[in-house]
């Protein structure tokens, strides 16, 4: 999948100089009208894989507002214990099994970049979020979604409507995520080692147009920063309400840094040159070969910090998970990074056209059917 074309270093790329670190994303987002009052949001769609109660905050804010819930299962839940929870809290829900998901909806959700991802991924999240979208797709009348995590809690409800009424005009609209918050194990560290660290609209917790959704997840970290570009371009992004989300310790596994290193250099790459004026299209080799020198230089200098760390048990998991990263990035050449980009392009291209082939005007279950899924719940009082 590497492209031998690209094997000169110059190119557009060549007038943006990486910053040291880009912290803040935040001057791309396009401001929302907090009076913009309200609409309904016809489904939300979770994947999950931790325990069932997990999704106890999802299925009350479902409840709240009057929508069904597509719950995407693996690991620790399974669709029979989602349907049990939700007819306890009074919410209607599909649950599905993504164990093992049918060929027809890696077919349709991208494969072709996943190929060249040094690093790997050890989750399913893209899979899952894709096909969430093919279910709104299929069902035509699934226009505004909210895409939320299954470890978000407190969820806004007043603020979820506000954005659904604003959708007609935005890529997407996230809900503002306190208590952990939601970053790559790197920017964690950095934030821990002194560094002033944001974060950006993220997809656990955000409402998509999805007759208007500019393209699929990736299968790479930081997919939803892809999904949110149109083009060259980030679409029209903004954020309003909150959520929380629940502690987890990012250092618990090396594995998690390892795994999100490509996709982290990539977004954090691209979304750099954004804030500068660019476009996806400046990223050339140079670019590439300059900014993996920016990323390297990072790593070092969070790991010359960790002395600051005082809990010599979280200094020591700080480390290793440093360390994996920086495994994973010294894999990493340009060449990777533009591979990538161009799978990724064509399967934007992939994706759309699929979405012409597909049959419209089904039900969820007929539209799971559809896409080969085998195990899929619901409650009695579902309705499509």
């Amino acid at each position: 999948m590497i492209d031998a074309r690209h094997e000169d270093l110059s190119g557009p790329g060549d007038a943006f100089e990486p910053a040291v670190h880009h912290a803040s994303h935040d001057e791309l987002m396009t401001p929302v009208d907090v009076d913009a009052g309200g609409a309904s949001v016809d489904a939300i769609i979770v994947p999950t894989m931790r325990p069932v109660h997990f999704l106890e905050g999802s299925l009350t804010l479902a409840r709240e507002l009057d929508c069904p819930v597509l719950a995407l299962c693996s690991g620790d839940v399974l669709p029979a214990a989602v349907v049990e929870l939700a007819e306890r809290i009074g919410a209607r829900v599909t649950a599905v099994d993504c164990r093992g998901a049918a060929a027809p909806v890696r077919l349709h959700a991208g494969a072709v970049a996943q190929s060249v991802t040094p690093g790997g991924r050890y989750v399913d999240l893209s899979l899952k979020r894709n096909v969430g979208l093919l279910v709104a797709w299929m069902t035509g009348n699934w226009r505004r979604v909210l895409f939320l995590d299954d470890d978000l809690r407190d969820i806004d409800v007043r603020g979820v409507r506000a954005a659904a009424a604003q959708l007609d005009r935005y890529t997407g609209i996230g809900l503002r995520v306190d208590g952990q918050p939601d970053n790559s194990v790197v920017c964690h560290a950095f934030r821990d080692t002194g560094g002033s660290q944001s974060t950006f609209v993220g997809g656990g917790a955000l409402l998509v147009p999805t007759d208007r959704a500019p393209s699929h997840f990736p299968d790479v970290y930081n997919e939803d920063w892809f999904f949110l570009l149109e083009g060259e371009k980030l679409g029209r992004v903004g954020r309003m309400g909150f959520s929380r989300q629940d502690f987890y310790d990012p250092y618990d596994d090396p594995g998690r840094a390892r795994a999100q290193e490509f996709g982290d250099c990539l977004a954090e790459g691209v979304f750099a040159l954004l804030d500068v004026g660019g476009s996806v299209s400046d990223a050339a080799l140079g670019y590439w070969d300059r900014y993996l020198d920016t990323r390297r230089s990072l790593i070092e200098d969070i790991v010359a910090k960790l002395p600051r760390i005082t809990d010599p048990a979280k200094r020591h998991r700080m480390a290793a998970a440093l360390a994996a990263a920086a495994e994973t990035l010294a894999g990493i050449e340009p060449r990777h990074c533009i591979a990538f980009l161009d799978a990724w392009r064509a399967d934007q291209d992939r994706w759309s056209e699929a979405l012409t082939r597909l049959p419209v005007g089904l039900t969820v279950g007929e539209a799971l059917a559809g896409l080969a899924f085998a195990d899929v719940g619901q409650t009695a009082a579902y309705r499509d």
